[in-house]
């Protein structure tokens, strides 16, 4: 049996905010002893050559892509009499913690109100052009809810249509004759919760659709039903006015367009939203949302894309209705940017920034062990192999086991026993200190784990 963990390019382990992190893919793939699994790595960048007393150099970076699903190993040492008593372990038994994809669920937040009128065309066509290039051209994966009115640009309502959505290109114009009455949902990449946002009350629209069938019957339980539990969730507001006054789903935001309040005003949204749904969402210490505020301010002086950074004061100037300060605060409090609504050309900043991907942290250097297999059948510890190949190419090198961090040398591990002996649930693999050391400096790193197995009992 092969369990692969690999950490390539995009791909990252244990990412904290802002990036983000998907489920890991299923089991690992199968081989038998002697065989080795399906699956693949395409390696990107020119590697590191192996290092002298036959420790590896780190790889290289470039652009990669993850491990396909693993395919049927080798059939080599299948049926009895099987070497030392072992046999071969059952197939898709054990993942270790594998890679990941950066995934992002996008929530476009769109203000419907009148005061939109000036700005809600550009609005629209930002989306259907320069957001959908962005993410077709970004590698990630990504998911795109929007929370806004759909319809005709004349009433401040918003069509999508493709790539992002199933609307044709071009459907959107508004003297379409055949111009859809319905959201173009489009998954797993785009949905629409169609919902009047009027000009104060983004914030409590929010959770007041949460978990309430949309007027479509696109969804019965909110849009909380498109959310991925491992993406990063990252809102995007587009609004002329400021966040409240407004009161919904038991709970009242008011920005008052002043500093003081709009502090007060996004901390109580912040709290409020991480207590509607912590999977999602996070928690104060390890936030896994971001606010983008696309709203009344003018386009910062001092940068040439216009834009605010979180390290950026917040202003009262406006160049709209309001300078929706309640939003901006919310912005700097997830470390996230501010865009001026009057002046389209900063939008595709912020589209930038949400599809930029986090640098993918070292794989790391424990494991959890798979102790039983089902079937009563055990792995057999002492079988346990690792093989490191580095990501920018150079011979595989095999990491041999150890009975203990006192005998560590170069290239070891060991089998950390946390509980009762001979019982693996709490056991781990560690690789010891100089391996690891480079492993870790290979962001393109592979690892492959192999068991045999014990007869099942009896």
């Amino acid at each position: 049996m092969i369990g692969r963990l690999a950490a390539v390019g995009a791909l990252v382990l244990g990412a904290a905010l802002p990036g983000a992190l998907g489920a890991a893919p299923g089991c690992a793939g199968k081989a038998s002893v002697g065989g080795v699994a399906g699956g693949q790595s395409t390696s990107g960048g020119v590697g590191g050559s192996a290092g002298s007393g036959g420790q590896p150099a780190a790889g290289g970076g470039g652009a990669t892509s993850s491990g396909g699903q693993g395919g049927a190993g080798a059939e080599a040492g299948s049926g009895a009499g099987e070497q030392g008593g072992y046999v071969e372990c059952p197939d898709c038994c054990w993942d270790p913690p594998g890679p990941v994809w950066f995934e992002v669920d996008i929530v476009l937040v769109i203000d419907n109100s009148a005061s939109m009128a000036p700005y809600i065309e550009a609005v629209q066509d930002s989306i259907n052009k320069g957001l959908a290039s962005i993410l077709s051209n970004s590698g990630i994966d990504y998911r795109v809810i929007a929370l806004t009115a759909h319809g005709k640009l004349n009433d401040q309502s918003v069509c999508i249509e493709a790539p992002l959505s199933s609307v044709p290109p071009g459907g959107c114009d508004p003297s379409n004759p055949g111009f859809p009455k319905l959201p173009g949902l489009n998954p797993p990449r785009f949905f629409h919760y169609s919902v009047d946002v009027g000009s104060h009350d983004a914030w409590c629209k929010i959770f007041e659709t949460y978990d309430q069938p949309d007027k479509h019957f696109f969804t019965d339980h909110g849009w909380q039903e498109w959310l991925r539990p491992g993406a990063q969730k990252l809102f995007v507001l587009f609004g002329a006015d400021g966040a409240g006054p407004c009161s919904g789903a038991g709970h009242d935001f008011d920005d008052g367009d002043g500093i003081a309040a709009g502090q007060q005003a996004a901390a109580d949204f912040d709290a409020a939203l991480l207590a509607l749904d912590p999977q999602q969402f996070g928690e104060a210490k390890k936030r896994r949302y971001a606010w983008h505020s696309i709203v009344g301010i003018p386009p910062h002086e001092s940068n040439p894309l216009g834009v605010w950074l979180p390290g950026d004061p917040l202003t009262e100037a406006t160049c709209t209705l309001s300078p929706g300060t309640g939003y901006q605060a919310l912005s700097v409090l997830t470390q996230a940017l501010r865009a001026p609504l009057c002046d389209a050309s900063s939008f595709d900043a912020v589209y930038a920034e949400i599809t930029k991907k986090p640098e993918p942290e070292p794989i790391p250097c424990e494991f959890p062990y798979p102790p039983l297999l089902g079937s009563g059948v055990e792995v057999a510890p002492e079988t346990t192999k690792v093989v490191y190949e580095p990501g920018g190419g150079g011979p595989p090198v095999e990491i041999t086991q150890v009975g203990g961090p006192g005998e560590c040398g170069p290239t070891n591990f060991y089998i950390d026993d946390q509980g009762t002996p001979g019982d693996h649930y709490d056991d781990s693999i560690v690789l010891c200190e100089q391996i690891c050391g480079i492993v870790q400096a290979d962001k393109n790193a592979t690892l492959k784990f192999e068991f045999k197995c014990k007869p099942a009992a009896g």
